[in-house]
């Protein structure tokens, strides 16, 4: 089993009977077959989501991603931050101290991406434990936001290619996974 490997897919609705003849599928003789043997799949870490199978002028390509958001839960975040599941509303109190509790030595990464040079540089000065800092950082930010200090926003930050918090984002920004299953 450790030689295996496999790739999550999605079936591929912009093509179906493309490359079907007159009287439909040649294998199963129906119109735009749907059997897995016949179906075109595109891998859920393609970037970006689109068929090239489709051969027809002036049509969309691309896969709609937003129907493809429950399976793209159990790929890795990093690839499509955006579709995760957030969390909604403004960032809570409560949360914004656990994550400066968690984010530990890690803070002046964040603080480099959610606020400017001359804040970070206060922080740092200002702020004698690393707790401290990691809170002025959380706080500096969310005053700074005011109604755009959402959930997603620090989850799309979290998940930054610089930062790659992916473990952060899942324990705060994230529904909770009773959430995620009853929902496919």
């Amino acid at each position: 089993m450790h030689s295996m490997s496999w790739q999550l897919s999605a079936q591929c609705d912009l093509c179906l009977g493309d490359n079907e003849g007159p009287g439909g599928c040649s294998w199963h003789g129906v119109p735009t077959c749907r059997q897995p043997d016949c179906a075109h799949f595109i891998p859920l870490g393609q970037d970006p989501l689109q068929c090239t199978r489709t051969r027809k002028l002036n049509t969309n390509t691309r896969l709609d991603e937003r129907k493809l958001k429950p399976w793209l839960k159990h790929f890795s975040g990093s690839h499509y931050p955006e579709l995760l599941p957030y969390k909604q509303g403004l960032v809570s109190l409560d949360d914004r101290l656990l994550l400066a509790r968690d984010l530990g030595v890690r803070w002046d990464q964040l603080c480099r991406i959610l606020l400017d040079d001359v804040q970070v540089m206060h922080i740092d000065q200002d702020e004698d434990n690393l707790f401290d800092k990691c809170f002025a950082t959380l706080n500096g930010w969310y005053e700074s936001q005011g109604s755009k200090a959402t959930y997603t926003a620090l989850g799309m930050t979290l998940m930054h290619k610089d930062l790659q918090f992916e473990d952060l984002c899942k324990q705060y920004c994230l529904e909770s996974q009773e959430v995620l299953e009853s929902s496919v």
